[in-house]
């Protein structure tokens, strides 16, 4: 639900804000520190403050804690370093000690995600967590992007409110365009601002000006070159910002140069550095750019080293020269002044400058993709490395279309990247493009079959809900993406058209569709798919997607929504979907007893169950009783208690949250997970003391696995508990039960703790009992710890373990490459020797050389299995689902092929087909379907399973054609002609109706 700066504020004591690049979480920041500023100045009226108690408010950005000594040290140098000349006298450490007048501090903490490096940063979450006490001496607000749940998790609690920047709507982007422009003058403002809007709602900008520094830098290239068109994307946006403010002189209206020539006379030598640097402004800046994502140094000090180790020689390094080096870089619009010296203006331009530096150094062939694509998974340089290929690709000589080619060959996540590429990219041609589209459609229809379980030849065949994997789901988002792709939108309508697919399917490409086309357009649209359809699940989604279209919830909408709260038998997801949506419609009873459903659904999962007490917390006059909330869940299920106590923790119900994970805690029935998320309520709820109160809790249950031990360690690392939490994890490798999994999150927590691997080292000493599972846990986390020796030492052993599986043999092979590439012959010898003589060996052999990279021999044993009739379909699914994932088009090719033969066993074929229409080659799965279609071995049943993935991929032409071809062959049989005959009626006519299992 949205809700204003203030009404967060004071519903919580602490609030945590997360958005995107861009999305104002700095300039929010800045604006309430202006605001409170001025009341204490007298400058504003205190009559509507931001917070209903008196605060003192300080910004310090988040790299500014790093340091030493006491948290009121720590404060008192960030905020020197903030304010710097703005002070009056050094702050002392004292004031920062507690409260000051009695007034709590205010601390805007903003960047929590710029700072690099990992451990640094877990340390300073930790910190701030430890001081966000209810009722303590301060108030935080802490501005980051998106981290992980898991690093974040000491920033969690019933006093913490988390909020997200939302993007502008099309009212807010309206209402941001009349101010900036009447800010330029105030005469032509209403005209200049519709003419902006009109141009950036009928161009691919429409999307990304509802990012705040987006638009404004859209505003401001409007402003300063109206009669000029605006950049369509990203990278050319932030291109012209950086031209304003750094290459073009006469755009950017300063005459810095000039002014400084005033030294020529008086210090002749000074001036002769300044006009020097001034040249090479760009150079610098880069330099200072590619610094800032790499080092935590301060920016200034690399800018002045880059000076001193490339002035001229003779050139003379006067007193004062770094002054006016100062103003030159304060001067281009970059930069803004700390006490450290100067940081960039935004995260994000360092990001592009730096990005734009890598470009032209990486060559033609993308040597180091894997590499940048590894970067791309983490969320802190997702960003960074994105625009480092798209910028690659506009080098000249550079090809993007070979990266986008290579991206599609290779994985899941590859494509994935290629679409996001393909999104930012214009350089791309319209093959490339349509090569990215096309495997994005595959792998969301490919990955939206029907059933859960999808075995042949073992169930009656029925027309089940479909299924979306979480592959799917990212598919549909990408495309989503590509704005003013015709050939994009053009595939998502073709889906959207198709009545044999099903609803759920066609309802997530017209999501991603919505955000290619007008939003009435999409309404209509989606309206007319409604038709299709009477079950409520359906109904859920349809009402759904109607109040994110409607610009008010219309009567129709809110119908559809009570409907589906009255109906029995509604899952838990829809039903849950439902609540939150009647919620925003202000039916507040019908929301609170479809919330109250959910919780009493035994099928409900947790994201389901504690959106519903979300709903309820809300909805409700009064605060209601927890036991209410706990009472009306399933009986004995600690796991959804666990869940509620959470969400009671997040709604500021601290005490009610803490007696839920206390009972959890004493229940020996509490166990692995459920246990570990009673420990995370506990921790945030609890006082100094409280590691040691649940530990001691814990001990007295009697029974405590190694797994619990582990996981319980994981939540007090989290929480800030890093002593206790590295004494469970030595506790976890002491103990001889522990398995790989408890020894891998102990070993992570050793080396978090300690970055020189020391603790971790002496715990693998330390232990006796090793199998395989355990020494790969060890050998990764040796291996991130920078341990090489003992991490290859530790894989080898793993490879010399008849009881790894391709799990252990994968992990370890490549943490030992990880700690030492040069390691690679070594273990791909020792995978060549492995035995292949059973079913299991051959499957094993096969995922370990597909994980190092020699594929050849490894497609020949991927290939043997596929055409053996004796394997089992579990076994043969498992070695499939890792082989497509690396082996790229080329072991598809191969695998559809091979199985296209008469004698190939019509079983794999259907276990191939389904694994390569999940890996995103829909067209060879499609190939096999159609061939086992037209088997005469094939029971009917299976053909109609068969022709059902046919249907529900959007290939029913293809279904069609093939029938057709073979009931007008002239050796078809009479037996053969009936059947034949029957599947062209059910693929003709077929229409899926959820709610029936038979054609209309």
């Amino acid at each position: 639900m949205p809700v204003t700066v203030a009404e967060a504020l004071n519903h919580s004591e602490h609030l945590l804000i997360t958005g995107e690049a861009g999305a104002g979480k700095s300039t929010l920041g800045h604006q309430l520190i202006r605001q409170l500023a001025q009341i204490w100045l007298r400058r504003e009226s205190a009559a509507s403050p931001p917070l209903s108690e008196p605060v003192v408010p300080l910004r310090v950005s988040a790299r500014s804690l790093i340091g030493e000594g006491s948290w009121s040290t720590v404060l008192a140098e960030a905020t020197r370093r903030a304010l710097g000349p703005y002070l009056v006298t050094e702050p002392s450490q004292h004031l920062f000690a507690g409260r000051i007048h009695g007034a709590r501090w205010l601390i805007v903490v903003d960047g929590l995600d710029e700072i690099l490096d990992r451990p640094t940063r877990a340390s300073i979450i930790r910190a701030i967590g430890q001081h966000t006490r209810p009722g303590g001496d301060y108030r935080f607000v802490v501005t980051s992007r998106p981290l992980p749940d898991e690093e974040l998790a000491p920033l969690r609690g019933g006093h913490i409110g988390v909020c997200r920047i939302e993007p502008f709507k099309e009212e807010e982007l309206k209402l941001f365009a009349e101010r900036w422009f009447t800010a330029q003058d105030p005469i032509t403002a209403q005209q200049r601002a519709d003419q902006f809007i009109r141009q950036v709602e009928d161009s691919r900008l429409k999307d990304l000006v509802r990012n705040p520094l987006l638009a404004t830098i859209a505003a401001l290239a409007d402003t300063r070159e109206p009669t000029r068109a605006l950049p369509t994307n990203r990278v050319d946006l932030y291109q012209r910002f950086y031209e304003y403010l750094v290459t073009d002189e006469e755009a950017s209206g300063r005459a810095t140069l000039s002014e400084l020539r005033r030294l020529r006379e008086e210090h002749p030598s000074r001036y002769r550095l300044v006009e020097w640097i001034h040249g090479r402004r760009t150079e610098i800046i880069e330099t200072m750019a590619g610094e800032r994502l790499s080092t935590e140094s301060p920016l200034t000090e690399v800018a002045y080293a880059w000076v001193r180790n490339n002035a001229p020689e003779g050139m003379e390094l006067s007193p004062g020269w770094e002054k006016d080096f100062d103003r030159l870089l304060i001067d281009t619009g970059l930069f803004v002044y700390e006490s450290s010296g100067v940081r960039f203006l935004h995260h994000t331009f360092a990001e592009f400058i730096a990005a734009r530096t890598y470009a032209v150094k990486i060559p033609p062939g993308f040597p180091d993709m894997e590499d940048w694509i590894n970067r791309w998974i983490k969320e802190t340089q997702r960003n960074f490395a994105l625009l480092t290929m798209v910028l690659w690709g506009r080098v000249p000589g550079n090809d993007v279309g070979l990266v986008l080619a290579r991206l599609v060959d290779g994985d899941t996540r590859h494509a994935m990247l290629a679409g996001r590429l393909l999104a930012e990219s214009d350089a791309a041609d319209d093959a490339g493009s349509r090569t990215v589209v096309d495997r994005l459609i595959d792998l969301a229809l490919g990955n939206c079959r029907v059933g859960r379980e999808s075995a042949f030849s073992q169930q009656t065949f029925f027309r089940r809900p479909v299924h979306r994997s979480s592959t799917a789901e990212d598919a549909f988002e990408v495309l989503g993406l590509l704005t003013g792709n015709r050939y994009a939108e053009e595939r998502l309508r073709n889906i959207v058209a198709q009545s044999e697919i099903p609803f759920e399917t066609r309802a997530w490409a017209l999501e991603a569709l919505s955000l290619l086309i007008p939003d009435v357009e999409a309404l209509s649209l989606l309206k007319d798919l409604s038709r299709f359809t009477s079950d409520p699940r359906d109904i859920a989604i349809f009402a759904a997607g109607c109040v994110e279209l409607e610009k008010e919830i219309s009567e129709e909408t809110r119908a559809a929504l009570l409907h589906v709260a009255a109906t029995p038998l509604v899952d838990a997801e829809a039903m849950s979907a439902v609540a939150e949506r009647l919620l925003e419609s202000g039916e507040n009873g019908a929301a609170t007893a479809a919330a109250f459903r959910v919780l009493s659904d035994p099928d409900a999962d947790n994201f389901d169950l504690r959106s519903a007490v979300k709903v309820i917390l809300k909805t409700s006059d009064g605060a209601p009783d927890a036991g209410e909330l706990v009472a009306a869940l399933p009986d004995d299920s600690p796991d959804k208690a666990a869940e509620v106590a959470k969400e009671l923790l997040h709604a500021g119900r601290t005490d009610d949250a803490a007696d839920i994970a206390r009972g959890l805690v004493e229940n020996p029935k509490t166990i692995s997970d459920t246990l570990g998320t009673a420990a995370e309520v506990w921790l945030a709820c609890g006082e100094l003391d409280s590691a040691t109160a649940l530990l001691g809790l814990l001990r007295s249950r009697g029974v405590w696995k190694p797994s619990e031990q582990a996981i319980v360690a994981r939540r007090l690392f989290d929480a800030g508990h890093t002593p206790e939490a590295k004494a469970l994890a030595q506790e976890v490798f002491a103990g001889p039960e522990a398995n790989g999994y408890a020894i891998g999150v102990a070993a992570d927590i050793l080396v978090k703790g300690d970055s020189s691997g020391a603790g971790l080292l002496q715990a693998v000493r330390d232990r006796e009992e090793w199998d395989a599972w355990t020494r790969t846990s060890a050998s990764e986390a040796l291996a991130e710890a920078g341990l090489a020796e003992e991490a290859v030492a530790m894989a080898r052993l793993v490879f010399s373990d008849e009881e790894a599986d391709e799990y252990d043999l994968r992990r370890a092979a490549k943490s030992a490459i990880l700690a030492d590439s040069s390691s690679i012959t070594e273990f791909v010898d020792m995978a060549s020797a492995m035995k292949a003589d059973t079913h299991a060996e051959i499957a094993l052999k096969a995922t370990t050389l597909m994980a190092l990279q020699v594929k050849d021999p490894a497609e020949g044993l991927v290939l043997s299995l596929a055409l053996n009739a004796q394997i089992g379909q579990q076994q043969l699914r498992a070695v499939l689902a890792e082989a497509t994932s690396m082996g790229g088009s080329r072991l598809a090719a191969r695998l559809a092929e091979a199985l296209n033969h008469a004698d190939a066993p019509d079983m794999n074929r259907f276990v191939v087909a389904d694994s390569l229409a999940a890996a995103g080659y829909l067209s060879l799965a499609s190939g096999l379907w159609c061939d086992l279609l037209l088997s005469t071995a094939v029971p009917p049943s299976d053909s109609l399973r068969v022709l059902s993935r046919l249907l529900n991929t959007g290939n029913r032409h293809r279904a069609l054609e093939k029938l057709r071809e073979a009931l007008s062959a002239p050796d078809v049989g009479p037996a053969s002609y009936v059947r034949l005959r029957s599947l062209l009626a059910w693929a003709s006519l077929s229409k899926f109706e959820s709610d029936e299992h038979s054609p209309s």
